[in-house]
């Protein structure tokens, strides 16, 4: 019997690609996000797509009932709708912190929550949560995005435990910078808070550097190749660091602290500011 899968956030980046591969190897695949237009090139794979908002308690419970009435089971789901912002701890309004709190940690404790009574029915799952570099490392400017992604580190380790003897894997996504949408929204100027005046240049130089950064970055192929895996693996890694800054930035940090880290990152951004306003490039 096909294992059935339920991605949310698959209307682009990891969540689309995962659904397009899965597909490819015969899986059943639901990809839900809000933007169902975004989804067309899923349908017309073979996909089944729904709206689901992962802030509305209910659009997510409609959602997964829907799958559990049409397919009798979910085995696979990824708890993958996230975005992030940018913005020093203290200039950053509380409302922003909460709507992004309320799509990463509530979104998929709320899918979580839905779909975990039917996999403790059927005596199986999977429960696979896309994290981040930034569970491990925060630098400065993107704290509140960072301390989501650790809170879904938090969450994961405590499933891990409580589900240990239910046959319900949860598996840790956690790439690094890669071409996706994020810094489309994250980078974006609309969406950064009016710096304090004494630290605006160095806001400035994260900024630039971080864009710097995606210019290079690899795309989303090696992070949809471990998610894929994470879904076949008869027994899959507890965690899948997916790129190599992914790989090497904890590492580097415990070798060196996380202090003697964060003066090296900002260095890094002041000295790319410095540049910008030699050159306005």
């Amino acid at each position: 019997m096909k294992k059935v899968v339920l991605v949310t956030g698959a209307s682009s980046g990891f969540g689309k690609g995962t659904a397009l591969e899965l597909l490819k190897k015969g899986y059943v695949v639901y990809g839900a996000a809000r933007r169902v237009k975004k989804m067309e090139d899923i349908k017309r794979a073979g996909g089944h797509v729904l709206h689901m908002d992962v802030t509305d308690e209910k659009s997510v419970n409609d959602g997964v009932s829907k799958i559990i009435n049409e397919e009798g089971k979910i085995d696979i789901v990824y708890a993958n709708a996230g975005y992030g912002i940018s913005g020093t701890v203290f200039d950053t309004e509380v409302d922003m912190v909460k709507a992004m709190y309320d799509v990463n940690v509530h979104g998929t404790h709320r899918t979580i929550n839905a779909v975990i009574p039917h996999m403790i029915k059927q005596n199986s799952g999977r429960i696979i949560i896309t994290e981040s570099i930034v569970s491990n490392v925060a630098g400065g400017y993107m704290g509140w995005y960072a301390s989501t992604k650790h809170a879904l580190k938090a969450m994961s380790n405590a499933l891990t435990a409580e589900l240990k003897d239910l046959n319900i894997d949860v598996v840790s996504i956690r790439p690094g910078a890669v071409k996706t949408e994020f810094d489309d929204v994250a980078l974006a100027d609309k969406n950064l808070p009016n710096p304090t005046a004494e630290i605006a240049n160095d806001q400035k130089g994260f900024i630039l550097y971080m864009k710097d950064s995606y210019k290079t970055c690899p795309d989303a192929t090696s992070t949809v190749k471990c998610m894929v895996k994470a879904a076949e693996a008869k027994k899959p890694k507890r965690i899948y660091n997916t790129t190599k800054d992914a790989k090497m930035l904890p590492a580097l940090q415990s070798m060196i602290g996380e202090k003697a880290l964060g003066k090296m990152m900002a260095g890094a951004c002041q000295s790319r500011y410095r540049k910008y306003v030699k050159t306005g490039k």
